[in-house]
């Protein structure tokens, strides 16, 4: 019997687009943001569950102190704000569909 084949990582480069245009979601500096993935790409992140990180609080911030107390750290639910960030973009593509209609 043969093993599952690995499922195909979901790439979005519009969507990646989007997310560095966002502030990062600490501070909202307005500095150029990094997608960061989480989960990470190795561990099979889609770009779909990215979220803005200015350099700071990507490395060394959540790749030193871990998902769990970065959250509590900077009181980020990090889930919440994938959700918040694919709502906005759907309704840029939404906005987009209309104007061209």
């Amino acid at each position: 019997m043969k093993p599952d084949p690995k499922p195909s990582r979901e790439v979005d480069k519009d969507y990646l687009k989007y997310i560095r245009r966002q502030p990062c979601l600490v501070y909202g500096c307005p500095n150029k943001a990094i997608a960061h993935h989480d989960p990470t790409v190795g561990a099979g992140g889609s770009d779909y569950t990215s979220v803005p990180l200015c350099t700071y609080h990507h490395i060394p911030g959540i790749h030193q102190m871990g998902r769990g107390i970065f959250q509590k750290t900077y009181s980020i639910d990090l889930n919440r704000e994938k959700v918040r960030l694919l709502i906005g973009y759907i309704n840029i593509l939404k906005a987009k569909k209309e104007e061209g209609t």
